[in-house]
């Protein structure tokens, strides 16, 4: 009987060559490239999104691995997209108005998120153990750093340059984590990189990085991280580790405070807690454009533009004396379904679908780690972290955590999927 994955070959104990060096040297500056630029320029301009960074992104990459792009997979599928997402914003537009120019430079955009990430999938997810598993550990050693930095709050100096009259620095971000804004957009990069560690490490090792991820979130206060490492124990522990670690983890908490995580958990309407209420907030604002558009959606990138039903939004403007994340809803669900509606909704039930199955696979994986090659460990560890994006915390659709997710489902439609259908004949 096939079977989609091929065992590996036992690991070559011979040292790694200038060449494979060099593709390791590669492989973290793509990764890093993804991980840190939309948030860092979000950290030096102080932009409400990601947009700007991730477009960044978008141009060196396919600066650095043009001859990986396809043009003659990539035309038909943004021509098809954008036709789509097109006609919906047409037929959206006779519910109420839209911004058709904001949705059409992000359209742009998204072609080029898409060009980029068809670069990126087979140039990270293909390579050979002797080179993806060096770089993942040297992207995972960077990021205990920045988590660690950002926990002891050792960050740079605010200092403001002018460089042809545009000033770049001098913000002051109160739990930054360089170069991340806040902590819970350290937590979307660290992820995937922990997944995949937990996944792939067997005995003490597992445990440790769950141990490790647990202390980061606690000291970073951060319930985000937290988030992940539940996902990360879920997907790589055995049914015994996870109850022995459930019970481990309830005497943790009974043990430490715990308040400003508790806080964050209370989701009644009387809450005062910025974080529940923008959570809260997300909800109301699909929930109503679900039902002023009878299900059709707002249109491509106009949540949150118009006329706003809110309860949660209304108590965050009388408490802060602002507006907080009313066009990223929050969480990415809120977002995708307010705006696309039903045709949302059936999008994130099919990628439900793939994360489920994706998941039991990491779970097979697990157990057998050595057997299954490191760039698919890490390509679906890539999009079962993208479920934290999708329903707790999410930046909108240009980030990292998009690039690489669409990076990993073009990697596996292109790579796994066929090797499935060849399987079953």
């Amino acid at each position: 009987m096939s079977t989609v994955f091929s065992v590996s070959p036992a690991r070559s104990t011979a040292p790694v060559s200038a060449v494979e060096g060099l593709r390791i040297a590669q492989t973290v500056l793509l990764i890093s490239l993804i991980a840190f630029v939309p948030s860092f320029t979000s950290y030096l301009f102080e932009t409400s999104s990601h947009a700007a960074g991730t477009a960044v992104v978008t141009v060196l990459v396919l600066l650095l691995l043009l001859r990986q792009l396809k043009i003659s997979r990539l035309v038909p599928l943004c021509v098809g997209l954008g036709v789509v997402i097109v006609a919906h914003l047409l037929a959206a537009s006779l519910f109420g108005p839209v911004q058709f120019g904001r949705a059409l430079l992000s359209l742009l955009l998204l072609g080029l998120v898409f060009a980029a990430a068809s670069c990126v999938g087979p140039q990270i997810f293909r390579l050979p153990n002797r080179v993806i598993e060096p770089a993942i550990m040297i992207m995972r050693a960077l990021m205990l750093l920045i988590g660690v930095a950002g926990a002891l709050r050792v960050q740079p100096p605010v200092v403001a340059v002018q460089i042809l009259g545009f000033q770049i620095g001098g913000i002051h971000w109160e739990k930054s984590v360089f170069p991340f804004t806040e902590p819970s957009h350290f937590a979307l990069a660290f992820v995937p990189l922990l997944i995949d560690a937990c996944v792939r490490s067997a005995g003490i090792k597992r445990y440790l990085w769950l141990v490790i991820g647990l202390a980061l979130g606690y000291f970073l206060q951060n319930l985000t991280l937290i988030v992940g490492v539940v996902l990360a124990a879920g997907l790589s522990l055995p049914i015994a580790g996870l109850a022995a670690g459930a019970v481990a983890f309830a005497a943790a908490v009974a043990s430490v405070d715990v308040a400003y995580f508790s806080d964050r958990l209370d989701f009644s309407l009387e809450t005062s807690n910025l974080s529940s209420l923008i959570y809260i907030q997300g909800w109301q604002l699909m929930v109503d454009a679900f039902h002023r558009t009878s299900g059709w959606g707002l249109g491509f990138q106009q949540l949150g533009l118009g006329a706003v039903n809110s309860a949660a939004a209304d108590t965050i403007f009388r408490l802060y004396r602002f507006e907080l994340n009313l066009q990223d809803g929050g969480f990415t669900f809120a977002k995708v379904v307010g705006e696309f509606g039903v045709l949302g909704a059936i999008l994130v039930l099919v990628y439900i679908g793939l994360a489920i199955k994706l998941a039991l696979r990491l779970r097979r994986i697990s157990k057998y780690p050595a057997a299954y090659p490191s760039g698919a460990t890490y390509a679906y560890a890539v999009v079962l972290s993208f479920s934290i994006d999708l329903f707790v915390r999410g930046v909108g659709y240009f980030n990292g955590s998009a690039l690489l997710l669409f990076s990993a489902l073009y990697y596996y439609w292109t790579t796994m999927a066929p090797s499935r259908k060849g399987a079953g004949q």
